[in-house]
């Protein structure tokens, strides 16, 4: 039931901003680099000071 109404809300405010069809390539990049990154900017210099 809570998926079926954020479905709709996501298509009455959002619609216009949804692609017809995913472009895997360019996601697959983007999900790589932001998990490269939260690893290089987050939890390396996180260990590195309680070490």
């Amino acid at each position: 039931m809570v998926r079926f109404h954020s479905t709709c809300i996501y298509k009455q405010q959002l619609g216009f901003l949804m692609a017809l069809n995913i472009n895997w390539t360019a996601a697959i990049i983007f999900y790589l680099l932001f998990i490269a990154a939260l690893i290089i900017f987050v939890i390396v210099p996180a260990t590195e000071k309680t070490l």
